[in-house]
């Protein structure tokens, strides 16, 4: 590119001629370069993107206010000339008040809880002036709430950026509901007043409905292990309605799955070995572990699945190996043992299980390659209610036949600990003493997926998933469910949480760090915070966090140690 600076009619410098007319659009210009900075421009329509970085003050809509932005380059049109280094610079330049002045807020003032709102200049209602000057930063401000809170509108077609930051709750698609993003302010118009504080207050002043009730949530209730896509109101998909329910508490859906695909293959999400679920990488659904969902200030997590099904079911063009529209338990399959091997490396009793228990394209006939099968006891492990000849194994301190839909459960591969006959496994398995660690059986490099779905091992310590328990921790056997630790347990194990309710900041005091993680679940199950304890008092800012219930859980080398509900 050939640099030979003009100056635009309208201010801007542009790196030669051709970029003033085509990119700029300009019909005059002067050569050489736009004197530096004395010059104002108004900045209201400039999209800066949603990054952090600070810019400069700049002047919007009459008044000189801080910008932050992916940079000044808009366009091929650079407008860093019209930003100052203080707000006194600006104002002095351009002239024009400021509604907003950054360094009257004082985030330590210690305003009286007493409640005599004021309007703001910025349209904004706050308790009183106090914190209107020291929490909002305005200059100026009027007596009485803002005329204009309290209206409705539907918000369904907003982009409010892709910034974490909890606006509030608002009508979205005739339904109450959090939303985030960068500001209340798009296109110059302010869409605060069509915010509320509370689900309740939304809903009695904008009617609609509730779309997560947290008083139908029962994780405790048995949904059956059948796979049939609902999409809830809060674009989440769930294996079944019973799960929605129970387990989501969302009050509507649709059926199908939600339609949320992306392929990620050119995303890197670090190097972290934090698993972070299933999605499509290069056309095919792969397991994917990273150090966050957030990826220069874009949010992921909405095109990760918990299961490779879901993300078959919803993201793969075409049918692969497993084609989830071929699975239908109600059929009744001949128990003959036929066997095939699936293309999903599973042995099947025979092709009519394969296909309609297993929903896979392909197989051939006969068994899978199989080792030579192990002894793991496999009591309580859950294979489903399918009738289908899984094979021998033992269950306790016997060997026994057994049946289900298949042979991998929560993400962990059973196949290898099932005998033919029973010989063989009484062979094998008779006077075995199956310890509670097997070492042998530990391999970190596994990618658990990281789903809420706990286990109490054999060695009394709590799991996040099976495959945790088994992979992790190397436990041969344990139960649904956490162990039973009390918030006494927590404490007398050296940890101690405050304040608790929390507003901002959130302190965990530890005796000893020891690798371990703190990790707030919100009221319906959703990871919304992980943090290692980088000290023995470790300060998490929980000021993006809504208001409502948590659990927060003390994790150390993926053993959980303790629980504890607290609230904001």
């Amino acid at each position: 590119m050939i640099w030979a600076p003009v100056c635009g009619c309208d201010g801007v410098t542009y790196g030669n001629s051709c970029e003033a007319i085509n990119w700029g659009g300009v019909t005059s210009y002067t050569e050489g370069e736009c004197s530096e900075g004395g010059g104002c421009f108004d900045l209201s329509n400039v999209d800066f993107g949603d990054c952090e970085m600070v810019l400069g003050f700049g002047f919007v809509n009459g008044s000189c206010v801080g910008i932050s932005g992916c940079g000044t380059v808009v366009g091929n049109v650079d407008y860093s000339p019209y930003f100052y280094l203080s707000m006194d610079d600006c104002q002095v330049v351009c002239g024009g008040g400021s509604c907003v002045d950054p360094e009257l807020i004082n985030l330590d003032a210690i305003c009286i809880g007493l409640f005599e709102p004021v309007c703001g200049c910025d349209g904004i209602t706050y308790s009183n002036s106090c914190q209107a000057i020291n929490y909002g930063g305005v200059t100026s401000y009027t007596l009485g709430e803002c005329s204009n809170s309290g209206d409705c509108m539907d918000l369904a077609n907003l982009d409010f950026g892709l910034c974490q930051m909890a606006l509030g709750i608002a009508v979205v698609n005739g339904t109450c509901t959090y939303v985030s993003g960068c500001g209340y302010i798009i296109n110059q118009i302010d869409y605060s007043p069509y915010f509320y504080s509370t689900i309740e207050e939304c809903v009695e002043i904008c009617g609609g409905s509730v779309c997560v009730d947290p008083s139908l949530i029962d994780p405790d209730a048995l949904c059956p292990d059948v796979f049939d896509p609902v999409c809830g109101c809060n674009n989440i998909t769930y294996s079944n309605s019973c799960e929605a329910i129970n387990y989501g508490g969302v009050t509507s859906y649709t059926q199908g799955a939600c339609t949320n695909c992306m392929d990620l293959s050119n995303v890197d999400f670090g190097p972290c070995d934090m698993a972070l679920g299933y999605a499509l990488v290069n056309g095919e659904c792969v397991s994917l572990s990273g150090c966050g969902y957030l990826i220069n200030e874009f949010d992921y997590s909405p095109y990760f699945y918990n299961s490779e099904v879901n993300c078959i079911f919803n993201c793969v063009t075409g049918v692969g190996c497993i084609d989830p529209s071929l699975i239908n338990p109600d059929v009744i399959c001949s128990l003959i043992w036929d066997p095939v091997c699936g293309c999903d490396g599973v042995t099947y009793s025979n092709e009519c299980f394969a296909v309609n228990y297993g929903g896979v394209t392909e197989y051939t006939l006969g068994e899978c390659n199989k080792t030579q099968p192990q002894c793991f006891n496999l009591d309580g492990i859950d294979f489903g209610t399918c009738e289908m000849f899984l094979g021998y194994a033992l269950i306790g301190s016997t060997c026994a036949p057994m049946s289900g839909c298949g042979y991998l459960v929560s993400g962990i591969d059973y196949s290898p600990y099932f005998f033919n006959d029973i010989e063989s496994c009484n062979a094998q398995c008779s006077n075995i003493v199956i310890d509670c660690i097997d070492p042998d059986q530990i391999n970190n490099a596994v990618d658990c997926v990281e789903v809420f779905n706990p286990v109490c091992g054999c060695n009394n310590v709590t799991y996040q998933n099976p495959c945790l328990a088994f992979y992790y921790g190397g436990v041969t056997s344990w139960v649904l469910g956490e162990c039973v630790i009390s918030v006494a347990e927590l404490n007398n194990a050296g940890f101690v949480i405050f304040p608790n309710p929390f507003n901002d900041q959130l302190i965990i005091r530890s005796e000893t760090l020891n690798n371990t993680f703190c990790e707030l679940y919100d009221s319906v199950g959703k990871l919304v915070l992980r943090e290692k304890l980088l000290d023995t008092n470790h300060t998490i800012d929980t000021s993006h966090l809504v208001s409502g219930v948590y659990m927060l859980r003390i994790a150390n080398n993926f053993e959980i140690v303790g629980t504890q509900r607290i609230v904001k």
